[in-house]
């Protein structure tokens, strides 16, 4: 081996060998502030990513309740039209046997029947049934 400094003295030569205590207090000061900045810039890239996926959640989920809103109001139109009042402001009837049962093919002569409209109730009797075909 080749030495790059020649001692004068053995003090001196460990003087060369130890590192002086005010350099080695300055690089550690300079490494810690380094990873402190590293800290912070990880901590604080890590809050903007919380904040935009935050952000992109609540976004989703306006999105979807305006989606699941807009379906109910068209389900709520539906019924309302299939709803049987509306039915009847629209100039239809209900016809039912006196037994509350809805009339069909096999109604027959002198029964009673009520005929409910939009604003009322008509009791009627049946006086002849004439079969489609």
């Amino acid at each position: 081996m080749v030495a790059d400094y020649r001692a004068a003295t053995p003090s001196n030569a460990a003087q060369i060998l130890v590192p002086d205590r005010r350099e080695v207090s300055s690089h550690v000061r300079h490494r810690l502030k380094s990873a402190l900045q590293q800290i912070d810039t990880v901590h604080l890239q890590s809050l903007q990513q919380l904040t935009t996926g935050r952000q992109s959640v609540a976004e989703s989920l306006s999105r979807r309740l305006e989606g699941s809103q807009e379906r109910l109001r068209a389900l709520k139109r539906t019924i309302s039209q299939l709803n049987p009042k509306t039915v009847l402001g629209r100039g239809y009837a209900i016809a039912r046997l006196s037994s509350g049962q809805l009339v069909d093919e096999t109604a027959a002569r002198g029964q009673e029947l009520s005929i409910e409209i939009k604003n009322a109730i008509i009791i009627a009797g049946v006086t002849n049934v004439k079969k489609n075909h």
